[in-house]
């Protein structure tokens, strides 16, 4: 995982990130529980910005997969114009590129491409 990349913009993904955007796909991907989410929407204060907080907290301990999925959501939203600078800070590409999804099936990791 490029954790760096995530430390490094720290400050900026808490100011720009909506994590109701994130935490379903997460979720959804295996890669968050519903632990995780009731303990990211229920941070006191809570303000947009600490439960970005908590949410990039539980995205590091979740490790490369969890970063993954974090960028495979973003590519997913990449019309989105409130992330295309979040995007170009992270150096992920903003055009039409294969994205890969892991999945989790019998203990085995899988892959859909699309």
């Amino acid at each position: 995982m490029d954790e760096r990349m995530l430390w490094k913009n720290w400050q900026y993904l808490k100011n720009e990130i909506y994590v109701e955007d994130f935490i379903d796909p997460m979720m959804e991907a295996g890669v968050f529980t519903a632990q995780n989410k009731r303990d990211i929407m229920t941070v006191q204060p809570s303000t947009r910005q600490m439960k970005a907080e908590k949410f990039l907290n539980v995205l590091i301990q979740a490790g490369e997969r969890g970063y993954e999925m974090f960028t495979t959501v973003l590519h997913d939203m990449r019309t989105d114009n409130r992330y295309t600078s979040l995007m170009e800070k992270l150096n992920l590409p903003a055009g039409n590129v294969m994205v890969v999804h892991p999945l989790v099936e019998d203990g085995k990791t899988l892959f859909l491409i699309v």
